[in-house]
């Protein structure tokens, strides 16, 4: 009986769960045969296999720009944390670089239609503040930009990411790496973060060169670091 009752209950959150609403489009070009490109049947992670080694992921719009370095003939992409919008991702083989798109919309909600609507006003009256709003007491209405440079560096490898944030999520980042730096498993992971003033021309220059942020004079950034692991342990 408890074992039916279990699975009744699995099944129907399986079915009511939250569904992924992403388009993805792969690069059926014949210089692009070498790279499989599809999405998981969960429809959260984009998974990219070769032969070639894929060296370097970047996923960018007008608005986003996330650079993974991987050196490895598979590639796991978590889309789950990816803003709703229109992506152009890039794949780095070799010399090669092979291109597709990504479409993500708002979830899909299984109580759409047994639920009432909620207005924008009542969904955030009943959400309440945000965490960085309970911390800071700061208007949210001017969004700073974050380039952020992670490291994770194991005994089965290392891998480098780096990305855009907004602040709530380089709190939590700046935190978590904190923590590490005086564990023994993560002591040697590495996290730089930047304050970025001019985002269209910053994503430009970084994306044409990739060590771009490591500038030592710049308009478009401060070329400083918020927080930087390194600093963190001289201190």
């Amino acid at each position: 009986m408890f074992k039916s009752f279990c699975l009744l209950a699995c099944t129907l959150f399986t079915v009511l769960s939250w569904g992924q609403n992403v388009i993805f489009e792969p690069n059926v070009n014949y210089d692009a045969r070498e790279l499989k490109q599809n999405l998981n049947k969960n429809r959260d992670s984009l998974i990219l296999e070769s032969e070639t080694i894929i060296s370097q992921v970047d996923i960018l719009n007008n608005n986003f720009l996330k650079t993974i370095d991987f050196n490895k003939n598979r590639a796991k992409i978590d889309i789950t944390a990816l803003p709703v919008g229109n992506y152009i991702i890039q794949a780095r083989l070799g010399k090669k670089r092979i291109v597709m798109y990504l479409e993500k919309g708002d979830p899909i909600n299984p109580f759409d239609d047994i639920l009432p609507s909620i207005s924008e006003e009542e969904e955030r009256a009943e959400r309440g503040p945000s965490l960085m709003e309970l911390l800071n007491k700061k208007s949210v209405e001017k969004k700073v930009l974050y380039w952020v440079v992670s490291e994770s560096k194991g005994s089965f490898g290392s891998s480098k990411t780096m990305s855009l944030e907004y602040e709530d999520k380089v709190f939590n980042l700046i935190n978590k790496n904190k923590l590490e730096l005086k564990s023994k498993v993560a002591k040697k992971n590495t996290l730089i973060v930047y304050e970025v003033y001019n985002l269209s021309k910053f994503m430009a220059r970084q994306y044409r060169n990739r060590n771009y942020y490591e500038s030592k004079n710049s308009e478009f950034f401060n070329v400083t670091p918020l927080y930087s692991s390194e600093t963190e342990i001289q201190n």
